[in-house]
């Protein structure tokens, strides 16, 4: 979905708002702390998530900025009273913040936390792949747009059963179901145990790539004297394509 007037997009994010606050209606105030599993979110976790995501990723990021989420303890709010009122608290303030953008202000492009460049108030990314996993799946379920792909490898980031550094890969679920996202899973070594397949993959690059159709997207390049610098630009996840070093 693209919305492209201010007052449309305020109104539509309005009532996903009021969505929420529907279902946090529905917590009895006791059950702010219950949770299937105690390694996982509590009811309270998820609404306190929901608000701060939405202010301190998807706001920020829309006014140009780096996301500026840092959790969802209980120090934003233990009781039930406390959880919604700090939820109704960051809505207004996004609303505040919201109500001055313009036409040109959703079209203006900004860049998500795993890097995408993205129109403001657009339509986000239609396919993700996330070969990291771990934490940050939400926020890039966040920049997908409504029935996107989100292809999670996550050989890069992840132990065999889909932890990061002890930690597991948390389901975006508000966000897949809310907006029709897939997400799925991609084992390149089942592609490597199929030749037809390998093949017809190959064919398919290669014929982009002579078509002109694709190419590389270099961000900087470093020589190889220089590698610490590479690695520290690299740690510093503000690249958008490729990081080079070269002999």
């Amino acid at each position: 979905m693209e919305i492209r007037d201010p007052q449309e997009f305020l109104r539509y994010f309005g009532k996903v708002h009021q969505r929420t606050m529907n279902v946090v209606a529905a917590i009895p105030p006791d059950k702010v702390d219950w949770g299937f599993r105690p390694d996982k979110f509590a009811l309270g976790d998820l609404v306190r998530h929901i608000a701060a995501s939405n202010r301190y990723i998807f706001l920020e990021v829309a006014k140009g900025n780096r996301s500026s989420y840092h959790g969802c303890g209980k120090e934003y709010g233990a009781s039930y009273d406390e959880i919604v009122a700090f939820t109704e608290r960051l809505h207004r303030e996004a609303i505040e913040t919201l109500s001055h953008f313009t036409a040109e202000d959703l079209q203006r492009r900004c860049t998500t936390p795993d890097g995408a460049s993205i129109p403001a108030g657009g339509i986000g990314a239609r396919v993700v792949l996330d070969p990291i996993a771990g934490r940050g799946l939400p926020a890039l379920a966040q920049a997908t747009t409504t029935g996107g792909t989100i292809i999670v490898a996550g050989y890069l980031g992840t132990d065999m059963f889909g932890y990061v550094d002890g930690q597991p890969t948390p389901f975006p679920f508000i966000d897949a179901v809310g907006r029709n996202l897939n997400v799925r899973g991609y084992n390149a070594q089942g592609l490597m145990r199929d030749p037809a397949a390998v093949a017809l993959a190959k064919r398919y690059v290669y014929d982009l790539f002579s078509r002109g159709s694709v190419a590389p997207k270099i961000d900087k390049v470093f020589p190889l004297s220089h590698i610490e610098d590479a690695y520290e630009y690299l740690n510093g996840n503000g690249q958008i394509g490729k990081i080079v070093v070269v002999p």
